[in-house]
C-alpha cells in the first residue's frame, strides 16, 4: 500500500503520541490527528505496548547531596545496545527527561538532578519516594516504565531547633533546654552536656511536631563543681535526632551559670533595717537594695551614700543617715571583702552590718548562759585610712622595718575599720560591746582581720566626758565586761557646767568640746589555750552627738536623755546660764525645732579617730582562726557561732609602744547631704 507524503506525516505524529505514552502532556501534533488515522495506528500501538523491555532499573533508593544529583543504574539485557530517555518525578513535578545508551549486556548509571526547590523539600523530609520512568527506544520501542526508588537527604534538615544559649543551674543541678520540633512528625532523640570536658548523661526526648518543651538535662557531680567553682562557664550541647531525620549529634554552646541559692536575711537586714523619717526622701527598699552576703551566706544590710540618685525618679535623695567613708576607697578592700566573701555569692561579698552581732545568736544558741546582741543600722560607721606611717612614742621617730629588698624602710599600713558607734541613743550609756571589724596591713608583713563585739569598758557605766575620771553608773545591761578601754559620754553635768553658762561672766562660751565623745578600745584575739594572737586598740570620737545622758528625765532612774539641740532654747534655773557660742548661738533668733530636723547642728555626723598599736604574736602560727564573737577561744577549725579571723604568721612584739595618732578631725559626714539624727 502506498501513502501520500500527507499520510506519512500524519502516521508519524500518532507514532509520537504512542511513544510518550499516557504521563506526557499531549502537544498540538496530537491535536491534528484525525479520529480515522489514529484508529487505523491502533494495531502499531498495540504491537509497541506488547514488546518486551529491554532496560530495567536496578537502583532502589539514592542519597542526594549538596549538588542534588540523584544516581539512578540501568541495566540492558538485550544483544544490542538499549538507548532511551530516564527522568523523574516528583510529587506532582515531571523533571526533564536524560538520554541513556547502554551497551548490551552491560549497565550505566545515569545522573538526574533535582531542581533546588526538592532538594529543600527533601532535607527537611529526609526522604521521599520518587518515580524513576524510562523510555526505551532502542532495541525496541517500549512504552514510559515506571519504578519507585527511595530518595534519601546526604544532610537532611533538622526536625529539632535548639532554643537555649543560656542557662542557669541551681543546687538540684538540672538545666532546662528548650526545644522545639519542627518536622513533618514527631521528633525523638537524645540530648547530653558536656562541662570541662566532662560529658554528661544523655537523656530522651521525644516532642510532637510543633511543639516545644523543656528537657531537664542533669549535671554530673563533677560537671556541676566545676561549674560552680568557675561561676559560670560555656558548656557543650549536643543534640541527636532518630527520627523524623536521623541526624548525627549537632553541637552547639551553652553559657551555663551557677545559680546559687537564695541568702536568708539576717536579723540586721530583716528586723534592724532603717525606714524613712519625715525628713528623708529615699525610700526603705532603695536602702534594703544595699545589702551584702556574709561568710554565713546571709543576707546584710552594708555601706551606701548618705545621698543617691533613686532609679525609681531619677532624682536626688536623702537616707538621713550615714556609714562614714566609702569603704571601696581602702587601698585593703578587696582583700578585706575577698576574706568576707560566701562562696556561694562572691558577686555580693562587701562590708556586712550586723555579721558579728548574727554570729553571737548561733554561739548563744549552742552554749548555755550566753547573751545576744543586736544594734541598730545608722550606728555602723566606716573609716578608710591609706598609708600611715607608724611613730614611736618614745623615742619619737618612724618605725622602720625591712621591706621586700630587705632595706630598712618606714613601716606604713593601711587600715579598714566598721565600728557601730551610736551616740543618738542611750544604748551606749549601757552597753558596752559593739560590733567591730578592724582590718589592717602593713608593709612589714603584719596583717590582721579581725570582726569581734568589741567590748569599751565596762557594761552599765561610762566615764564623764567632760570629767574623763569620773565614772558615771547606769543599769539595765546584761553584757559582759570589758578587758579595758572605756567610753567617754556628756551628761546633764557637762551641759549645766560648760554649755548652759552663766551669762554673767562675759568671759565664759559654751564649749562644744565638753561633749567630744570618745569610745576607747582594747581588743585581744586569743587562741583556746589563752595565748594571745593580736591586740589593738583604736578609739572613736563623736564632736557632736545628738544626745547627752540625763538620768532626771526618767523618774524611775533609767537611761534618760538630753538632747544638745534644745539647749538652744533653755534656760538653767540654777544659774540662769544659757548658751552664748556657735553651733547654737546661729538659731537663737528661730523657734524651737525637733532635735531630728536635719537644720539641727547634731547629727552626729562630725567624727574623728585615733589609731595607735596593732600587736601581733602569731610567728609560724596558721593565718586562720576561728573565735568566739567575743574574739576568744581561737582554734583552727569552724563551730557553731564562730567567726573566722586573719592573723599573719608574723610576730611585731618588739616593737615600741606607738604615739597615738588622730585623724578626721575636720572631717563632718553630714554637711550638705541631709543627715539628721539619729544617726
Amino acid at each position: 500500500m502506498r501513502f501520500s507524503r500527507r499520510s506519512s506525516r500524519t502516521i508519524a505524529a500518532v507514532a509520537a503520541v504512542l511513544v510518550l505514552g499516557s504521563t506526557v502532556t499531549a502537544g498540538p501534533a496530537a491535536a491534528v490527528v484525525p479520529g480515522p488515522v489514529a484508529t487505523a495506528a491502533a494495531p502499531a500501538f498495540a504491537a509497541a505496548k506488547a514488546a518486551t523491555a529491554k532496560i530495567t532499573v536496578t537502583t532502589t533508593s539514592a542519597v542526594v547531596g549538596a549538588d542534588r544529583v540523584v544516581k539512578v543504574a540501568l541495566k540492558c539485557a538485550a544483544t544490542a545496545t538499549c538507548s532511551g530517555t530516564v527522568r523523574l518525578v516528583v510529587g506532582t513535578t515531571t523533571n526533564a527527561a536524560v538520554k541513556y545508551s547502554v551497551g548490551a549486556k552491560k549497565s550505566v548509571t545515569v545522573a538526574l538532578k533535582l531542581s533546588a526547590a526538592q532538594l529543600k523539600t527533601l532535607q527537611f523530609q529526609g526522604s521521599s519516594t520518587v518515580t524513576v520512568q524510562v523510555k526505551e527506544a532502542k532495541p525496541a520501542a517500549v512504552a514510559l516504565k515506571s519504578k519507585k526508588i527511595t530518595l534519601k537527604a546526604a544532610n537532611p534538615t533538622p526536625g529539632i531547633a535548639v532554643g537555649t544559649a543560656s542557662a542557669s543551674v541551681a543546687a538540684d543541678r538540672k538545666l532546662a533546654v528548650s526545644l522545639t520540633c519542627k518536622g513533618v512528625s514527631a521528633c525523638t532523640g537524645r540530648t547530653a552536656v558536656t562541662v570541662a570536658g566532662v560529658v554528661g548523661p544523655a537523656v530522651a526526648y521525644s516532642i510532637g511536631t510543633g511543639r516545644s518543651t523543656a528537657v531537664p538535662v542533669p549535671l554530673t557531680v563533677a560537671q556541676f563543681a566545676a561549674l560552680k567553682k568557675a561561676r559560670t562557664v560555656t558548656a557543650g550541647l549536643a543534640v541527636t535526632e532518630v527520627t523524623p531525620n536521623a541526624v548525627a549529634a549537632r553541637s552547639s554552646t551553652l553559657a551555663l551559670t551557677y545559680l546559687a541559692p537564695e541568702p536568708v536575711a539576717s536579723q540586721a537586714y530583716l528586723n534592724r533595717n532603717w525606714a524613712p523619717t519625715q525628713y528623708d526622701t529615699c525610700s526603705e527598699a532603695l536602702h534594703r537594695s544595699y545589702s551584702v552576703v556574709g561568710p554565713d551566706g546571709k543576707l546584710y544590710p552594708t555601706w551606701h551614700p548618705a545621698e543617691v540618685v533613686d532609679p525609681a525618679t531619677g532624682r536626688m535623695c536623702t537616707f538621713g543617715h550615714e556609714h562614714g567613708d566609702d569603704p571601696f576607697t581602702s587601698d585593703i578592700y578587696g582583700w578585706v571583702s575577698d576574706f568576707l566573701t560566701d562562696p556561694e555569692h562572691p558577686l555580693q561579698a562587701g562590708i556586712p552590718f550586723g555579721y558579728v552581732s548574727e554570729s553571737l545568736v548561733d554561739y548563744a544558741g549552742a552554749n548555755a548562759g550566753e547573751v545576744v546582741r543586736h544594734e541598730d543600722n545608722v550606728g555602723h560607721k566606716i573609716i578608710v585610712k591609706n598609708n600611715v606611717k607608724l611613730i614611736s612614742e618614745n623615742p619619737r621617730g618612724y618605725v622602720k622595718a625591712p621591706d621586700a629588698t630587705g632595706k630598712l624602710a618606714i613601716v606604713t599600713c593601711d587600715y579598714l575599720i566598721k565600728v557601730h558607734q551610736g551616740s543618738h541613743s542611750a544604748d551606749a550609756t549601757i552597753n558596752n560591746a559593739h560590733e567591730m571589724l578592724y582590718a589592717m596591713r602593713c608593709t612589714d608583713g603584719t596583717e590582721l582581720i579581725s570582726l569581734t563585739m568589741s567590748r569599751f569598758g565596762d557594761a552599765n557605766e561610762f566615764n564623764r566626758s567632760c570629767s574623763p575620771s569620773v565614772v558615771v553608773k547606769t543599769t539595765g545591761s546584761i553584757l559582759p565586761n570589758g578587758d579595758g578601754g572605756r567610753r567617754l559620754i556628756p551628761d546633764r553635768d557637762c551641759m549645766t557646767s560648760y554649755v548652759l553658762v552663766d551669762p554673767a561672766n562675759p568671759r565664759v562660751y559654751s564649749d562644744q568640746w565638753s561633749m567630744y565623745e570618745v569610745w576607747e578600745s582594747f581588743n585581744k584575739l586569743t587562741a583556746a589555750d589563752g595565748a594571745v594572737l593580736a591586740e589593738f586598740d583604736p578609739w572613736f570620737a563623736v564632736r557632736n552627738p545628738s544626745r547627752y545622758y540625763w538620768p532626771a528625765k526618767n523618774a524611775d532612774g533609767t537611761a534618760g536623755l538630753g538632747y544638745p539641740s534644745d539647749l538652744t532654747w533653755e534656760t538653767d534655773p540654777a544659774d540662769n546660764g544659757r548658751v552664748n557660742a556657735k553651733p547654737w548661738s546661729d538659731f537663737l533668733g528661730q523657734d524651737p525645732f525637733n532635735r531630728a530636723d536635719p537644720r539641727s547642728a547634731f547629727d552626729g555626723a562630725a567624727r574623728d579617730y585615733y589609731l595607735r598599736d596593732t600587736v601581733v604574736a602569731n610567728a609560724g602560727g596558721g593565718n586562720t582562726w576561728y573565735t568566739t564573737p567575743w574574739g576568744t577561744k581561737g582554734v583552727s577549725t569552724p563551730f557553731t557561732g564562730a567567726v573566722r579571723q586573719w592573723v599573719s604568721s608574723t610576730d611585731n612584739t618588739a616593737y615600741p609602744s606607738l604615739e597615738r595618732q588622730k585623724f578626721g578631725h575636720d572631717v563632718h559626714y553630714g554637711y550638705g547631704h541631709g543627715v539628721h539624727a539619729p544617726n
